[in-house]
């Protein structure tokens, strides 16, 4: 499907497995570089909104973008809106097959007046290649990436539910999931990360799961001068990297409510930059040393950090999080954990935590060290006061 002009989009199924946009091809096999969009491509003044719960855009391939591809023009911006019409079915971008760059979704570049942006809700993105740049996810110089963004006006939740958009249901666990998508390249220096971005691109991620990827890097910017980027309320675990996790060169990052754990690291810390970092209210439960002290430019507060491997402030402590099970992927915070009621509040990016809950729970039985929010991503729910024992038990 290609698009291009002042033209909206529409492709909303009221339920799942109604629609599947699958097995196309972009670009010339022989030339390459040149196939855009293998499942979808629009560019200039286009609009999209799509919804297809249960079904997918898969098995596709293009050079760029192999599931979707959005593109900016001089004509104006082109902006995608991907959400669901079922709580419990995501609409996935999966197993599609990018010869250069986006294997699921390719957001492009754009100028000082124009830009391609993509809104993504409670969506799902596994299992797609792409040999040189974002596995999962490619975002251009000027291109703009928003995960369940709140208080956007360019992507406004409510004009989606108008369409009959609706939350995930924080049991289904495919939901804000970029997930096992592995590298193809055979070439070290071209490996690409999970999600590549490059140039002056903003990226804003709430509640999303990054697990079991494979990649040089799982989020990495490359001469990124002018970008903004920002992560809250996300989990990261489990993937696979031949070097550091997360990688920015040329612009800081930040990280706000976050959980790292489990994952397979190549380099010898979690993080490498060269511009800036910030870690707040956030746990790094690694095997990997976290920061290299000789980096400047680094802020972390109200963090809890696997060990004690480097010097910091008060509101850094090094002890075990205690996840509820980590060796099965589970990590929401027992009863005992040090990271409840850890850090202050306010200053959110969200007033949720992963699973949608409030972020300002404040248990009347535990102390608060800094302030009533809890670290990583998930807040430790409030006690039911009438069946949190039972009917028979006293409180």
């Amino acid at each position: 499907i290609s698009v291009e002009g002042n033209v909206h989009l529409q492709a909303v199924a009221a339920a799942p497995n109604r629609i599947t946009i699958h097995d196309n091809s972009a670009g010339d096999p022989i030339h390459h570089a040149s196939g855009v969009g293998g499942g979808i491509d629009y560019s200039g003044t286009a609009f999209a909104d799509i919804a297809l719960p249960g079904g997918s855009i898969n098995a596709n391939h293009a050079d760029f973008g192999a599931g979707i591809a959005v593109g900016a023009s001089s004509d104006g911006n082109a902006t995608l809106r991907l959400f669901s019409t079922d709580a419990t079915h995501p609409t996935m971008l999966f197993g599609n097959v990018a010869t250069y760059a986006g294997g699921g979704l390719r957001v492009g570049g754009g100028g000082i007046s124009t830009h391609a942006t993509a809104c993504l809700f409670d969506a799902s993105i596994g299992s797609n290649t792409a040999a040189q740049s974002g596995t999962a996810i490619d975002v251009g110089d000027g291109g703009r990436l928003f995960v369940n963004p709140q208080n956007n006006p360019e992507c406004d939740y409510t004009a989606v539910a108008a369409l009959g958009a609706v939350r995930c249901d924080s049991s289904s666990l495919n939901c804000n999931r970029i997930v096992i998508n592995p590298s193809t390249s055979g070439n070290p220096g071209e490996t690409p990360g999970v999600i590549d971005f490059t140039g002056a691109a903003q990226i804003t991620a709430r509640r999303v799961h990054l697990e079991t990827n494979t990649a040089s890097f799982v989020i990495r910017g490359l001469y990124a001068t002018g970008a903004s980027v920002a992560f809250s309320e996300c989990v990261i675990d489990y993937n696979t990297v031949s070097n550091e996790l997360v990688s920015v060169q040329g612009a800081p990052i930040s990280f706000d409510g976050c959980t790292f754990a489990n994952d397979s690291i190549g380099a010898s810390t979690v993080f490498t930059w060269d511009t800036g970092l910030s870690l707040t209210r956030s746990i790094v439960a690694e095997s990997t040393q976290v920061l290299n002290p000789s980096l400047g430019g680094v802020t972390v507060n109200y963090a809890i950090f696997n060990a004690p491997k480097l010097p910091t402030n008060s509101s850094v402590q090094f002890v075990d999080p205690r996840f509820v099970n980590a060796a099965n992927g589970d990590f929401h915070l027992q009863a005992t954990s040090p990271a409840i009621d850890f850090a202050p509040v306010g200053a959110e990016s969200g007033n949720t935590d992963f699973d949608n809950r409030s972020r300002e729970a404040d248990l009347p039985n535990v102390a608060n060290l800094f302030g009533a929010r809890d670290l990583g991503a998930f807040e430790y729910p409030l006690p039911d006061e009438i069946f949190r024992n039972g009917f028979e038990l006293p409180p």
